[in-house]
């Protein structure tokens, strides 16, 4: 009971829907606009089309949403007229970095120790609990093969805690779809190395029929490597989260980055209408350096780190691993020079910023054990439907930072992150929960996902 009583706030069942799509000057769309209803914690992020959709409670109709994106003026907009609106334009506003005199201007190396060294000042230390959206998928070049949509409830005890105390919990699953080739015998054997204890090298040779193992026990080996890279706890708690790995070992960003990484200011925009942003650019040290313990000189950065300029605090970053010359043996396994890449978004609440919008993106060879081996043994090349690409994204919208609720949160919830089970739809949930709307590509292939899993239902019926 304690459960549903906290899951109420989460939808109303008198919500509004507003969909819109968010262009500049030019009629292009914009992605990923931070969007919020003016003076709440409540909000969403477009697209990658510059599609959004948010939720409206019954009580919030009077007031504004407010839509704000880097190199853009910051607008405000009634929720009456938003409803009628189709398209929402936002004005650019680009500070030039020539108009900064060089000798006022910092260095790029300068402003990121800046940004880490007020860590603590910028990002949240005391704990918070976010409502949000996750959307996980993996597919070939063409073809999705799994999706799980769901909402998800984190709990975080705050930045300067160590990212295993970060809970999860699915609350409910909108789609579920897995239509994969598993290369179960070969999972199966890594299932045994990983989680049985056997060394993985006795567990390839190990000679296994199929007919010899029980359902049950395929059944926890494809849920142990599923959780082991797939299950949102992962995205928080593992590699992927760069920013909160600042302070931990073996960290890629950590009090070390200017050892790792070389800086190079791309230009200055503005935010928030009076605000100058850094654009900085991130690129390999050279020689390369070793990133981390788990992160060896075969992989090189990439990526953007966005500073404001008058606290120094972080707004976004994008942080891309690649595939040096030196490993093009994982590039042709993987059918991607890209090892991985991660986004993460802010947005600002009471001085702190707390995350908005992450995704993570990786080729991913867990389920292809046979091709690998195929590959690296007799150097057989795998065909690109063998290469497999996941991608988890997640929008948050709506942050807690009240400590009396975020205890009852806690204190209440039973925190469990399995998204792999299936689960019944909850209409009226749904009707009444903010999502991260799919991009026109993404419609297509959920829709021939759809009737892929419909056709094989239909024909096991028979």
């Amino acid at each position: 009971m304690k459960i549903l009583l906290l899951l109420i706030p989460f939808f109303c069942l008198s919500n509004t829907k507003i969909r819109c799509k968010i262009v500049d000057e030019n009629n292009t769309a914009i992605p990923f606009v931070n969007i919020h209803i003016k003076n709440t914690t409540v909000g969403t992020v477009s697209n990658g089309q510059g599609f959004f959709e948010i939720n409206i409670s019954k009580k919030h109709m009077n007031k504004v949403i407010i839509l704000s994106s880097i190199g853009f003026k910051t607008k405000e907009i009634s929720i009456e007229k938003a409803l009628h609106s189709k398209v929402i334009q936002l004005e650019t506003r680009l500070v030039l970095l020539e108009e900064v005199s060089i000798g006022k201007r910092p260095t790029a190396e300068a402003l990121v120790k800046k940004a880490f060294d007020n860590y603590y000042k910028k990002f949240p230390t005391e704990p918070f609990v976010a409502n949000g959206f996750l959307r996980h998928s993996e597919r070939t070049k063409t073809d999705y093969k799994w999706l799980i949509e769901s909402a998800i409830q984190l709990y975080d005890p705050g930045y300067d805690k160590p990212s295993k105390e970060v809970k999860t919990a699915i609350l409910e699953i909108r789609k579920s779809f897995d239509n994969r080739k598993l290369d179960t015998l070969n999972l199966y054997k890594f299932y045994l190395g990983e989680a049985k204890g056997m060394s993985f090298r006795k567990a390839w040779k190990k000679n296994i029929q199929l007919s010899e193992i029980s359902k049950k026990e395929i059944q926890n080996a494809i849920i142990f490597n599923d959780n082991r890279s797939s299950s949102p706890s992962h995205i928080f708690s593992k590699a992927p989260n760069r920013i909160r790995y600042y302070n931990q070992k073996n960290a890629v960003l950590d009090k070390k980055i200017l050892k790792k990484h070389n800086f190079k200011i791309d230009t200055i925009l503005s935010y928030n209408d009076n605000e100058d942003v850094y654009k900085i650019k991130i690129n390999p040290k050279n020689p390369p350096a070793k990133l981390s313990k788990h992160h060896g000189k075969y992989l090189l950065p990439l990526g953007w780190i966005y500073i404001r300029a008058n606290d120094y605090a972080i707004l976004e970053l994008e942080y891309i691993l690649i595939n040096s010359k030196k490993a093009t043996i994982f590039t042709e396994i993987t059918g991607s020079k890209i090892n991985s890449r991660f986004k993460i978004k802010f947005t600002a609440i009471n001085g702190k910023m707390y995350p908005k919008y992450m995704s993570y993106e990786r080729p991913k060879t867990m389920n292809r054990f046979k091709s690998i081996m195929d590959s690296l043994v007799i150097k057989k090349t795998i065909k690109s439907k063998d290469h497999y690409f996941s991608k988890q994204e997640i929008v948050f919208t709506e942050i807690i930072t009240d400590k009396e609720l975020v205890n009852k949160q806690l204190t209440n919830k039973i925190w469990n992150d399995d998204f792999f089970s299936p689960r019944d739809y909850n209409a009226v949930f749904w009707e009444n929960t903010t999502i991260l709307l799919e991009s026109e590509e993404q419609q297509k292939m959920i829709q021939d996902l759809e009737k892929k899993i419909s056709l094989k239902k239909q024909y096991h019926q028979n």
